[in-house]
C-alpha cells in the first residue's frame, strides 16, 4: 500500500517532469530561431542543461524522500506548496540556477530544496492561504 506522502511525491515528480518537458520544448524552438543571436542561444543551452540535470534528479527514486535524524528532510509543507497548480517548480529552479551561475550540481539534493529553494515570501503566503482555507 502506498502511503499518502509517497502519493504526493509521485504527483510532485510528475508535475515537475511535465514542467521540464514543456520548457524544453519551448527552448528547442527558441534555439532553432535564435541561431543568429549567440546570447539567446547561450541562455537556451544553459537553461536546457539545468533542466536536464533537474530531470535526472527528479527521476531518482530517492529524490524528495531522503531521511535524516529519523524524519524526512523535505517537509510536507514544501511538498504541498510545490504541488499547487500555480507553483512553477522548474521555473524557480532555473532562477536558482542562474543565481548560481548554472553550477546546478550542488543544488540537486533534498537539503537544498528544503532549506534554500523556496522563497520565504511564497512560504508565508502559502501558510496564510492554508490557514484561510482551514487545511492546517
Amino acid at each position: 500500500m502506498i502511503e499518502q506522502r509517497d502519493e504526493k511525491i509521485i504527483k510532485l515528480k510528475n508535475k515537475i517532469l511535465n514542467e521540464i518537458d514543456s520548457l524544453l520544448k519551448k527552448y528547442k524552438t527558441t534555439a532553432v530561431q535564435a541561431e543568429s543571436s549567440m546570447e539567446t542561444f547561450e541562455f537556451v543551452v544553459k537553461n536546457s542543461f539545468a533542466l536536464l540535470k533537474l530531470k535526472d534528479y527528479v527521476n531518482n527514486p530517492a529524490s524528495f524522500n531522503q531521511i535524516r535524524d529519523k524524519s524526512y528532510i523535505i517537509s510536507d509543507l514544501h511538498i504541498n506548496m510545490w504541488l499547487q497548480k500555480d507553483y512553477d517548480f522548474a521555473f524557480d529552479f532555473l532562477s536558482n540556477a542562474e543565481d548560481h551561475d548554472y553550477n546546478v550540481i550542488p543544488l540537486l539534493n533534498d537539503n537544498f530544496f528544503e532549506s534554500y529553494f523556496t522563497d520565504i515570501v511564497d512560504e508565508i503566503l502559502y501558510k496564510q492561504k492554508d490557514k484561510l482555507t482551514g487545511r492546517s
